[in-house]
C-alpha cells in the first residue's frame, strides 16, 4: 500500500514541476505562453480577431458568402406575384379552389360531418 502512495506522490510532484515553466519559456502576466513564440500566424497578428459565438459560427457555416437571403426571397416573391397576376390559369385555378372548398364546407356544416 505504501508503495502505491509513494508512486502517487511522485507523480503529483512531477506533474507540478512540469506544469511550471517548461523549457524556460517566458509567460505572460496571466501565466500563459505568448502565442507569438510558437505560431508564425500569431506573430503576424492573425489571432487578433474576436471570438465568434456558436450561433455566429453556425450562421456563417450555412451562409458563408453573407448573401442577403431576405432580399433574394423578396425578389422571388415579387416575380412570382407578377407572373401569377398575369397568368389567367392561376386565377381560374384559384377561383375553382375557392368554389370547391366553399361547397365542401357548406355540405359538412349542413350534414354535421367532419371536414375531409
Amino acid at each position: 500500500m505504501r508503495r502505491y502512495l509513494y508512486i502517487c506522490v511522485a507523480l503529483a510532484v512531477t506533474g507540478a514541476v512540469l506544469s511550471g515553466q517548461v523549457g524556460g519559456q517566458r509567460r505572460g502576466s496571466d501565466g500563459q505562453v505568448p502565442a507569438a513564440q510558437y505560431s508564425p500566424l500569431a506573430a503576424e497578428g492573425g489571432y487578433s480577431r474576436a471570438h465568434t459565438s456558436p450561433l455566429d459560427a453556425m450562421v456563417h457555416a450555412l451562409n458563408p458568402h453573407n448573401v442577403d437571403l431576405g432580399a433574394v426571397w423578396e425578389a422571388r416573391r415579387r416575380a412570382w406575384l407578377e407572373n401569377a397576376g398575369a397568368n389567367r390559369y392561376f386565377w381560374y385555378s384559384f377561383a375553382a379552389r375557392v368554389v370547391l372548398r366553399t361547397e365542401v364546407n357548406t355540405r359538412c356544416v349542413t350534414s354535421k360531418e367532419q371536414l375531409p
